[in-house]
């Protein structure tokens, strides 16, 4: 078991969306200007969680795996990188961890995170395999990535739940759920061929970017009802929501596999984007920085734009703007 095989389980922007997620649950939540020490249990709980629903899904889809991602990079028995057994030591041995880092935070946490185990392992493996039917994977697995870290976060800060907090969180988690939704069309033709009747299997590819748009649109609501006190935040949102549902769309038109990763690509930048001006408005709310808030909206719009403006010329160039966008721009 090496580190390397650690980093392609632990597939990096992911879980350093969770950690995000669970340093804005954190920040609402706690009623002192600093963190409890337990919430570096909390985020190592997290990390530990996801390289354990990450092993189970390799294990359950290895064949299925070796038609969608024959060339991935970050599929340890598809590159090479680990056989079954290793990965077998490796899903039990985090699975003990991450309850035992749960537990320096409480019983209940240590509870908590063996029910998350358990959605993992209903999601990948038989006889439920909740991945293979249809909307039903898309409602659970958001679950772990926006209810662990919001509970695990209460848990360390003393269940100070407020009607703000539960907002959000069901911002988030209708967020994941549109997200959650586009993660299959990588995996299409083994998921058709292999029997795994998965939402994009069932309906297609329009249908399934419409019900996203949907669920972003419902996301936005609650999201922007959070951050309602920083109208700035709230406008460079907007933005970025439009540019989603316009990917959205766009998508449910592009029958293209490249043009379909290129738009998913970006729609998922944008997400990050909006996940990232969440945590900068919980960061003003709820603690005292002294930093003028003009810098904090500088540095947040240059980091927008950078992490979104890569796709603008990928997309010209594959003809996926607008008409007038292309000429003037």
């Amino acid at each position: 078991m090496t580190f390397d095989l650690l980093k392609q389980q632990l597939r990096g922007r992911t879980t350093l969306l969770l950690f995000t997620i669970l340093f804005i649950a954190d920040l609402i939540s706690r009623d002192s200007q600093y963190p409890d020490i337990k919430i570096l249990f909390a985020a190592l709980s997290i990390a530990l969680w996801y390289i354990n629903t990450t092993t189970i899904n390799d294990l359950s889809d290895e064949e299925v795996d070796k038609i969608n991602l024959k060339n991935a990079t970050d599929r340890p028995l598809i590159n090479g990188a680990a056989n079954r057994t290793t990965m077998v030591q490796l899903y039990a041995l985090s699975a003990i961890l991450s309850v035992l880092f749960a537990l320096i935070i409480s019983g209940l946490a240590g509870l908590i995170m063996l029910l998350f185990l358990a959605l993992s392992y209903v999601y990948s493996m038989p006889p439920f395999r909740v991945s293979s039917r249809g909307i039903m994977a898309q409602l659970l697995l958001p679950l772990g990535y926006a209810g662990l870290p919001f509970a695990l976060a209460f848990i360390v800060n003393g269940y100070s739940i407020s009607i703000d907090s539960l907002i959000l969180f069901i911002g988030l988690y209708m967020a994941f759920i549109a997200r959650m939704l586009l993660k299959d069309f990588r995996d299409f033709e083994g998921d058709k061929q292999f029997g795994k009747r998965t939402f994009l299997v069932r309906h297609g590819g329009k249908v399934t970017s419409i019900t996203a748009m949907i669920f972003w649109a419902v996301a936005n609501f609650f999201v922007v009802y959070f951050i309602r006190s920083e109208a700035f935040l709230i406008m460079i949102t907007e933005i970025f929501i439009v540019l989603i549902l316009w990917g959205l769309f766009k998508l449910s038109l592009e029958n293209n596999f490249d043009k379909q990763m290129l738009l998913i690509g970006f729609v998922n930048r944008c997400s990050n984007v909006v996940t990232l001006l969440v945590l900068t408005a919980a960061t003003i709310m709820e603690t005292d920085l002294n930093v003028p808030v003009f810098y904090i909206y500088t540095v947040v719009l240059f980091t927008s734009v950078y992490v979104t403006v890569p796709y603008y010329e990928e997309l010209k160039n594959r003809k996926l703007l607008p008409s007038w966008l292309k000429e003037n721009y």
